[in-house]
């Protein structure tokens, strides 16, 4: 047998188990005759019952929506303080970086200075030294190789005015190198002086540069750790979001279900009213035509060809059991055509398959006819039905429908 074969007859049997299903266990059970079901106040309270929970549970989902659109809206407050945190660490940190740029310039032009003072330094040292040399040449040769010369100069003077001009000439030679010396001696000094204190300075602008950079790592380390914090509130921002939506779709559903159970206690009250002033007519009594069961069987088959057997006698028994009350006409044609009662009678699909007489293709429809005008019947008096209500467990359900 093929895959396809297989699956066909696996669906057409789930299909045939849907139909048929009957969830209080007694869709095989023999048909009774029933006399017309009047709703009563027990029936009417426990619908009041069921929309008075069905309220208090949307009261209860919109509580909890509130909690959530609260915790949300902290969230987010939360969230946007890290936003601003984060922003302004940012500025921080272009701040630092754009500091830390001006102090390695100013480094750098600080060494530029110490290296030319250096220079500066250097060269007044070798002047220095070269001014020691000379004077310690000219003290020499005046001292040692050259002393008779000068002695010479003085004693040659032609008089005490010249000689004194020359000893003073020497003495002046002599305090010019001490003097130069000291100069030099003073220069290096002083080089020396500013040279520490470009070395101080460019010490401070290092210990500034430190400190800038272990501050830059610290903003760093606070933007990365403020990132992920905002990541952390991001994903429960997302679950709180997720979460009213789905408060917002129970509370949605749970007004659906609302609607439909007061939409359902309001014919239910109707009915009891109308069974109220109604008479109950004798099935006995009457007298059905063969024009009666060929429209009775067509509105079976317009309203539920697809059902199991007992789907079927159970729409043709709602007709009889309208029939039988006195709120209702007292013919199945009066019945069938009644005003915005039966959905084909209105849409035209009944005519239809009155004039085709399509009900004669599934002969059952015309044997649940038959079954429901000898009064037989697996929903009692229900003069109702129509598709299932989410939650709502009735007395009666037979395939696609709830009788009631």
């Amino acid at each position: 047998m093929s895959k396809l074969h297989k699956r066909s007859r696996a669906l057409l049997l789930a299909l045939l188990i849907f139909i048929c299903f009957v969830p209080s266990g007694d869709s095989h059970k023999e048909p009774v005759v029933y006399a017309a079901k009047r709703p009563t106040q027990e029936d009417i309270d426990k619908l009041e019952g069921e929309i008075s929970d069905a309220k208090n549970e949307q009261d209860q989902l919109e509580d909890e929506l509130d909690d959530a659109k609260d915790s949300l809206s902290g969230l987010n407050s939360k969230q946007n303080d890290l936003l601003e945190k984060l922003a302004e660490l940012n500025d921080e940190l272009l701040a630092l970086a754009e500091e830390l740029e001006n102090l390695s310039g100013q480094i750098h032009v600080k060494e530029k200075e110490i290296e030319q003072t250096q220079a500066e330094l250097d060269e007044a040292i070798r002047i220095q030294l070269q001014q020691y040399a000379d004077m310690m040449d000219r003290i020499q040769f005046m001292y040692e190789s050259s002393q008779t010369i000068y002695m010479d100069k003085i004693f040659s003077a032609k008089s005490i005015a010249d000689m004194l001009t020359q000893a003073e000439y020497i003495q002046q030679m002599e305090e010019f190198d001490r003097k130069k010396l000291e100069e030099y001696q003073q220069t290096s000094a002083l080089i020396e002086e500013e040279k520490q204190l470009l070395l101080a300075e460019q010490a401070d602008l290092e210990e500034l540069k430190r400190a800038a950079e272990e501050k830059q790592k610290e903003v760093s380390d606070n933007i990365t750790q403020t990132a992920n914090y905002v990541e952390i509130y991001n994903d429960q921002i997302e679950e709180a979001e997720d979460a009213i939506d789905a408060y917002e779709k129970q509370i949605k559903d749970k007004k659906s279900e609302i609607k439909k159970l007061e939409e359902e206690l309001e014919e239910e009250r109707k009915l009891m009213e109308l069974a109220k002033a109604a008479e109950t007519r004798d099935l006995s009594k009457i007298t059905f035509t063969e024009s009666d069961r060929y429209l009775l069987a067509n509105l079976i088959y317009c309203e539920a060809r697809g059902e199991c057997y007992e789907g079927k006698v159970s729409v043709g028994a709602v007709v009889i059991n309208r029939m039988l009350n006195g709120a209702f006409p007292d013919t199945i044609t009066g019945v069938i055509y009644q005003k915005n009662q039966f959905s084909p009678a209105g849409s035209g699909s009944l005519a239809l398959a009155l004039a085709q007489d399509r009900a004669s293709r599934v002969p059952s429809c015309y044997e649940a006819a038959d079954a429901a005008m000898r009064g037989e019947t697996y929903v009692g008096g229900c003069l109702f039905f129509r598709t299932p209500t989410p939650k709502k467990t009735p007395k009666f359900v037979i395939g696609g429908h709830i009788f009631y």
